[in-house]
């Protein structure tokens, strides 16, 4: 009869290590192997300890399993919880045991050793092996995507998160690929309490899983398909062969390294089905004493029986005994507190409802075999990650969110929604128990400058009324606020990223360095997929009351209501806008789009009387470029637009009697505008280009009403043609005029020589100023402004009805054809220009257009009457101010 195979198993010395490489053992065992099981001396003793007090037996043979411990190269007395101590004296000794063993193994007539079967954290044992002739499979025993994200370590450098040390370069997420869990950059994988140079041990030991894994014939984890689909896909050398278990019978031993309390398995048997909250935090969580007394009175205070399991070193030190007694006293009956158990055992009992743990993987995918509901509290390194799988992929758990200080409280433990007995219908865990008093709100606004502002002003409001504002930009917005807040206050104030009193926070857009942000058809795709995730775990960090979230960002309310976030939503345009954007369905079965947003009809639309035509080619997801690029814009519009029913308010920038008909028709979106930061005009907005002031001096100098105010947003771009034109239909006017001309504003081919021609001849007798950027809620206020050349975006639009303004409408996309019929034909505040046949707006249609503007009484009377109607808006008694007070109500419960 042939011998057994002969293999060793070398697990790494660490609990969450041995036990899935024992499962295996086992397994291997009953398909008839031999299997020599290494373990370094401490864990070796501490396994026969378990087994002695467990089974009365001091064999070192398991079920067929040989245990044999190697030193681990640590002196006597040296501190096994110094990780940087422990894995380099593993790194450095264990390889040169393990060759000895397995040479002895042999010499003394023991079958030879075929395979060594080993943890990808002890590979730097593989070529030693390779080198007696032992054939090497390497195991990972936790979540293929973590393996996998240590693979992509070179690729997180380069992609500028991490530097080489492994220390974050920057805030926020990094995530390998879609529906694989991201990583944040304060709690990476390799990140550990203490000195830096311990975190760069296990981020060296982490750099090193690839190279190691090439040398293996075959790399097996402890995971199974349908739990990490992606994760599989994306690193198809790693094998499934999980989730492990020793025997069906879930009796035999599995290397755990303290005596079980087998006594909680008939105290289970005394407790109804569904109805134990089952607590265990692995083996390395350490809580100190007030985290600790926290846990255990929100456990007394859910009512619920609960199993806790207490290791004797859970705690740090200064924790009362006599206080730890008088809780077991008032719990006794209620809950049974245990120093280890047989987790596995546990997990399947039918009494549990619910597990609370640190989400080590073992923990995991035992909790997920058994169909077991998971409280997350993750501890370190990948416990993180596989808390978004839990939570976020999944969707099988909740997660507890700490409060300021770290702490997670009673309250936030005991909170009623995480009734662990409705484990078919889990809701997100409400963020209670906040150190401040004031309100937490994060505002998120679209990344663009016409989103960006009114969102900041609205957040000034928010901040006067004792809210406590966190105001979320991508993170190229972000930098642009900044710069222009730097150069706002001479080159070193602004509070750094704190704005009067709001927080200014960044998350990744989804792009790669380098991308082009203008291919609105990528930036759409990257923010839509990616920024979910990163915001949801800001909130996560920042534990939030409330998501006030531009609508179209709506692809994050979901990610807010899921964490027990509430969700108000800001339009910061028209309310017809936002109204027509629900009638699409309608429109999509009236014939005049296609389900891809694409026009099956020329021409425009009327939703209602009384509300602005619309217009088949200039839609929201109009967007310049190849068809694909408007689906994705139209998918993405329809999804937000979609989301806004999650919102429990929805507000606009507008005001009651601006549109009457459209918030008549569409009750539930409900007017707070015009907004503005405040009435000195001085508070700053979030403006993404450095505002120059100047012009206000110059603006001084000139009578009342004479000075044409130009300006055209953010987006806008003219050809050189329509922007020569342009610049001579003003200078045609004789009149004095103050333009705004960014440095992107025209396409190449501008002659500097002309445009520096032209600045000097307008420059002369101070007939004309050209800025890139200007204060322009300042400039519109101003009482020389007689007119304004607009784009016709929706925030301009207010601020010159705000402020009496007639408009000259020369729209560029999207919205803003409607809201020139809103100031030509409904409020009939100004007038438009017309492009000639191809498609150029002549000097003398600028010149013809603008005198008309600025003579016509009838528009100036009517732009003073729409501004006297802003205004009592906006008074004690008025629709927006009333409005906004029940806006702030609804923040405040």
């Amino acid at each position: 009869m042939a011998a057994a195979p002969h293999v060793m198993v070398l697990p790494f010395p660490a609990q969450g290590h041995v036990t899935p490489m024992m499962e295996l053992s086992h397994r291997l065992v009953d398909h008839g192997f031999e299997v020599t099981f290494v373990c370094t001396g401490l864990t070796h003793a501490l396994l026969l300890d378990t087994m002695q007090r467990s089974a009365n037996s001091s064999d070192a043979l398991v079920d067929g399993i040989r245990l044999v411990p190697i030193p681990d190269g640590m002196a006597e007395g040296d501190d096994r919880r110094d990780l940087c101590k422990f894995v380099e004296a593993v790194s450095r000794r264990v390889p040169g045991y393990l060759g000895d063993l397995i040479g002895e193994t042999e010499a003394s007539g023991g079958a030879k050793m075929k395979w060594l079967v080993a943890d990808v954290n002890m590979g730097f044992c593989f070529q030693v092996a390779m080198s007696l002739g032992v054939r090497v499979a390497s195991f990972w025993p936790a979540a293929a995507s973590s393996l996998g994200t240590s693979f992509r370590i070179p690729k997180i450098m380069q992609d500028g998160f991490i530097d080489d040390k492994g220390f974050p370069k920057r805030q926020g997420l990094y995530e390998v690929a879609p529906k694989m869990p991201p990583i944040y950059a304060s709690n990476l994988p390799w990140s550990i309490d203490g000195p830096p140079d311990e975190q760069q041990v296990v981020f060296h030991l982490a750099s090193s899983y690839a190279p190691w894994t090439r040398l293996a014939e075959i790399t097996v984890c402890n995971s199974f398909l349908d739990a990490e689909p992606t994760a599989f896909e994306l690193f198809p050398d790693i094998v499934p062969i999980g989730p492990l278990f020793a025997d069906e019978e879930v009796r035999k031993p599995v290397g755990q390294f303290w005596p079980e309390d087998a006594s909680c398995l008939e105290w289970l048997d005394g407790q109804s089905d569904s109805s134990v909250v089952y607590v265990a935090f692995g083996s390395f969580t350490i809580f100190d004493p007030r985290q600790f007394r926290e846990l255990a009175e929100g456990l007394e205070l859910t009512g619920r029986p609960f199993l806790w399991v207490v290791r004797p070193d859970f705690t740090s030190g200064g924790l009362t005994k006599a206080w730890f007694d008088e809780f077991q006293s008032r719990i006794a009956g209620k809950g049974m507190i245990v120093s280890w158990c047989p987790q596995q055992q546990v997990l399947a009992h039918p009494s549990v409802a619910c597990f609370v743990s640190h989400c080590g993987w073992n923990s995991t995918t035992e909790g997920v075999r058994n169909g077991v509901p998971i409280l997350c509290w993750p501890y370190f390194a990948d416990q993180f990650a596989n808390r978004s799988y839990i939570c976020d992929i999944w969707m099988t758990g909740l997660a507890v969110t700490p409060g300021e200080n770290g702490v997670v409280t009673k309250d936030e433990r005991a909170s009623p929604s995480i009734d662990c007995a409705a484990a078919e219908d889990i809701h997100p865990v409400p963020s209670i128990g906040m150190a401040s008093t004031k309100p937490r709100i994060m505002v998120l606004p679209f990344p663009a400058q016409g989103h960006v502002t009114p969102l900041m002003e609205l957040s000034h409001r928010l901040v006067q009324h004792g809210f406590e504002v966190t105001f979320v930009c991508t993170e190229p917005i972000h930098a642009l606020v900044l710069d222009a807040l730097r150069h706002a206050t001479g080159g070193g104030g602004g509070g750094g990223d704190a704005l009067d009193g709001i927080r200014l926070v960044s998350v990744p857009d989804g792009m790669a360095e380098g991308d082009d942000r203008r291919d609105l058809c990528k930036f759409l795709d990257g923010i839509s997929r990616r920024i979910p995730g990163y915001v949801e775990e800001l909130m996560r960090e920042t534990n939030v009351k409330w998501l006030v979230g531009d609508a179209n960002m709506g692809m994050c309310f979901e990610a807010a209501k899921k964490l027990g976030v509430r969700v108000a939503c800001v339009w910061p345009a028209s309310a017809a806008g936002l109204g027509t954007l629900r009638r699409v369905p309608q429109l999509i079965e009236d014939g005049f789009f296609d389900d891809k947003g694409i026009p099956r009809r020329r021409g425009a639309f009327e939703v209602a009387p009384n509300m602005p035509p619309m217009y088949t080619s200039h839609m929201p997801w109009s967007i310049d470029g190849a068809p694909e690029g408007q689906q994705v814009s139209f998918r993405l519009v329809s999804r937000n637009t979609q989301a806004t029913s999650l919102a429990e308010i929805i507000v606009c920038n507008s005001f009651l009697d601006a549109e009457t008909a459209a918030f008549e028709l569409f009750p539930d979106i409900v007017p707070i505008g015009p907004l503005y930061a405040d009435s000195e005009l001085r508070k700053p907005v979030g403006q993404l280009l450095p505002e120059d002031t100047a012009c206000l001096k110059w603006l001084d100098l000139h009578p009342d009403r004479s000075v044409v105010y130009v300006a055209f947003g953010s987006f806008t771009i003219f050809d050189p043609r329509q922007f020569r034109e342009l610049a001579e239909g003003l200078e045609l006017t004789g009149r004095p005029f103050l333009w705004v001309v960014r440095p992107d504003f025209t396409s190449g081919d501008l002659s500097k020589v002309w445009f520096d021609e032209f600045q000097d001849r307008v420059s002369v007798n101070g007939k004309g100023m050209i800025v890139s950027w200007c204060p322009q809620q300042q400039v519109l206020a101003h009482r020389a402004v007689a007119c304004f050349v607009s784009h016709c975006g929706w925030n301009s639009t207010m601020e010159g009805v705000r402020n009496g303004v007639p408009i000259l409408c020369w729209p560029y996309f999207v919205d803003q054809f409607a809201n020139r019929s809103y100031i030509c034909d409904i409020w009939r505040t100004g007038l438009a220009v017309t492009p000639g046949e191809d498609g150029v707006v002549t000097k003398e249609e600028v010149t013809t257009k603008m005198q008309l503007v600025m003579s016509d009484e009838g528009i100036a009377e009517r732009a003073q009457i729409l501004k006297d109607s802003a205004d009592r808006s906006l008074r004690e008694d008025g629709s927006s101010c009333k409005n906004f007070k029940r806006f702030v109500d609804l923040l405040r419960e």
